[in-house]
């Protein structure tokens, strides 16, 4: 069991400008590489330190402090929390996992971790202290004596699509490892970094409360959620995608999403009220963009969501999306919320909906 961690915070921050690449830059590397699972390691590793605005392990390596840093990826290589963890005096350590949100473009623009360090994102910060950390700060010893590489030649030639990515370092007074590894390899080290990601969604309230799945994805919606995060992870939990029978059943399930007397205000367009009334513009308004269909929310990447109180959450993103014309695109963006109400049924519903203007954006 674990133990109550002593202090937990919340925080969020807007970066005005990228941060310099940290270690050495992308040389040879292209972008085409990224996709295989073990190119571009080097590249991948410096420029997942830059979208963090972290130094190399090497320049913060200290006598008598002890660092560790997990840093995880997607199968597209967009940027997954990074766990930070420092040993405190007292043995135990203190965490901080940092999240980043793509406030751009959901297109080609921001599709490989490169692309992160654009200034137009969001950091969010959370920070806990518990003594409950020496098991996992000893384990993470073990990492200097892992192998730089863990596939050969004849693995790579197995078949391996989308893997995920991290990086494991540790800091031991002057002296530092980093490992790059995927779910390819499936090694001790790839084991110790998803167990770092379960330690934070165990002890990160209401984490571990939300849709059971990869940790480093749960940390991502966990970071997503401000004021009553139970009540905020409940309606983030109810937007969570499932497997439907049919399109039909999907149309069902979001309709019931929507309170009777729904409201749907956007921009330029008369004022709706009614369930299926909303329902039949939304469609309507939502036809060009991707995957909106069968009355599908927007809930972008960085949507976020705050509980009001216990029984209201307000979600608040930027809309983004791609207009292709004439082999050009064009990116216009707008700002969305949604009022959700927590009915006498114990469901959550969305009372109110804000859409617009949408305006042409510059990528």
């Amino acid at each position: 069991m674990f133990k109550a961690f002593a202090a937990i915070a919340f925080s969020a921050l807007v970066f005005g400008a990228a941060p310099a690449l940290a270690g050495d830059s992308p040389g040879s590397c292209s972008l085409e590489s990224w996709s295989d699972p073990w190119d571009c390691a080097a590249e991948r590793d410096s420029t997942r330190l830059a979208a963090y605005g972290l130094d190399p392990i090497r320049a913060v390596a200290k006598p008598g402090g002890f660092l560790l840093r997990v840093m995880f990826s997607d199968d597209y290589d967009r940027p997954l929390p990074a766990i930070i963890v420092e040993r405190l005096p007292s043995g135990g350590g203190r965490m901080t996992v940092v999240g980043l949100f793509n406030d751009g473009p959901s297109g080609s623009v921001f599709m490989n971790m490169a692309a992160w360090t654009h200034p137009r994102r969001t950091v969010r910060v959370a920070t806990l202290a518990s003594n409950d950390m020496r098991s996992l700060l000893s384990e993470a010893r073990g990492v200097f004596e892992s192998p730089d590489q863990v596939a050969t030649v004849e693995d790579r030639s197995s078949v391996c699509m989308h893997p995920r990515f991290a990086t494991v370092e540790v800091a031991e007074g002057d002296r530092w490892v980093s490992r790059g590894r995927n779910g390819c390899d499936a090694d001790e080290v790839w084991a110790f970094a998803k167990k770092a990601a379960e330690f934070a969604v165990e002890h990160l309230s209401p984490c571990a409360a939300l849709d059971p799945g990869n940790p480093y994805y749960r940390l991502q919606d966990c970071l997503r959620l401000t004021g009553d995060r139970v009540a905020a992870a409940e309606v983030l939990k109810a937007l969570t995608p499932r497997d439907f029978q049919d399109a039909a059943a999907e149309r069902a399930y979001q309709l019931e999403l929507r309170a009777p007397a729904v409201r749907l205000e956007w921009a330029g367009e008369p004022v709706v009220t009614g369930r299926e009334a909303e329902m039949a513009a939304w469609d309507r308004l939502t036809k060009d963009v991707g995957n909106m269909s069968e009355g599908r929310f927007f809930h972008t990447g960085g949507a976020v969501f705050t509980g009001i109180s216990s029984s209201e959450v307000m979600v608040s993103e930027t809309v983004w999306y791609l207009i292709e014309k004439d082999d050009s695109e064009t990116a216009i963006s707008a700002h969305a919320s949604y009022r959700w109400r927590l009915g006498r049924d114990h469901r959550w519903r969305v009372e109110e909906i804000s859409v617009g203007p949408f305006t042409p954006t510059k990528i």
